[in-house]
């Protein structure tokens, strides 16, 4: 998981995320970050999405 505000890193256990997803009606799972406290800590697969890093390798 990545934090959108600060950046910060973190694994989290696929149980803590799926129970995260389990509790909003969202479209992705976010969590509170214990950096910044902000509720932006979000899968690294959204993180990249919404910032907009993405690396396309074409296979021929």
């Amino acid at each position: 998981m990545k934090c959108l505000d600060c950046d910060y890193e973190e694994e989290v256990e696929a149980d803590i995320l799926l129970e995260c997803f389990e509790m909003t009606n969202d479209d992705f799972p976010s969590c509170i970050c214990v950096n910044c406290n902000g509720d932006n800590l979000v899968p690294k697969d959204v993180y990249d999405q919404i910032k907009g890093n993405f690396i396309y390798k074409l296979k021929k």
